[in-house]
């Protein structure tokens, strides 16, 4: 048993150090008088043509920062839109408290209010937007929601009337 782990640890010894060791004999080929003419007849860049190659690309140009300062302003109204939304459940939640509804409508307005928490739970920071159109979809989609649980105030409003009267 000990040879055969001392056979595979110089073999594991042999095989990297004749992997790994640098070697000092390089591959140098001689290039014939023809060749040299070959390759000395191509022209030759300019050293503008390859400074321009070699500058770097400018990362942040004027439309990016044209484009971020419009995403900065769209996402405020988003921002905007969400605590509207935000607080519009509370009030809907309070008002909400102890009143009892068909279950076909308490179903629709169990749904219209989870959907409207999703939106607020885990919201989109202004970096997980690529575009303006994307942060104009997610602010359609919490004003769509807040014109729900309009929907959902007005369905409160009559079942407090009906509990009323």
């Amino acid at each position: 048993m000990k040879a055969m782990v001392g056979l595979v640890i110089a073999i594991l010894i042999i095989f990297t150090v004749t992997l790994f060791w640098p070697t000092t004999s390089t591959n140098n080929t001689t290039i014939s008088s023809s060749e040299k003419t070959t390759l000395g007849s191509e022209p030759q860049k300019s050293l503008e043509e390859e400074s321009d190659q070699s500058r770097p690309i400018q990362l942040n140009t004027p439309a990016d920062d044209a484009k971020s300062e419009q995403m900065a302003a769209e996402y405020k109204l988003l921002e905007k839109a969400r605590t509207d939304l935000k607080r519009q459940l509370a009030r809907i939640k309070n008002e909400m408290w102890g009143l009892k509804f068909p279950p076909d409508e308490a179903k629709e307005i169990n749904e219209i209010m989870l959907n409207a928490h999703k939106l607020i739970k885990n919201p989109y920071m202004l970096g997980a937007f690529s575009d303006v159109e994307g942060i104009k979809d997610e602010l359609d989609k919490v004003v769509f929601a807040n014109k729900a649980l309009e929907d959902i105030k007005s369905m409160i409003e009559q079942q407090g009337k009906s509990n009323n009267g």
